[in-house]
């Protein structure tokens, strides 16, 4: 693989750990801003959208490790994605 092509790789990469990073970043965000307003929402409400909101972070979280995986992957091993390759 030529070295242009190698490049947009790392930059598609690194594009797609930047979003993944922004989107868990929000995620957590909403999370921990919910947390204050528990009281004054009824308790299934309360439950239900703490749940969601947790279940959301998590997804998030783990959409960020994989971006990261793959990034570190390709700069310390040269690891192509399949769907990059």
């Amino acid at each position: 693989m030529d070295r242009f092509r190698m490049r947009e790789i790392e930059r598609t990469l690194e594009r797609q750990l930047r979003e993944a990073r922004e989107t868990w970043r929000i995620a957590a965000r909403c999370y921990r801003e919910l947390i204050p307003e528990l009281d004054s929402l009824p308790v299934p409400d309360s439950t239900v959208r703490l749940q969601q909101l947790y279940a959301d972070q998590l997804r998030m979280q783990s959409a960020y490790r994989l971006a990261l995986d793959r990034w570190t992957g390709f700069v310390r091993d040269g690891a192509v994605p399949d769907d990059l390759g």
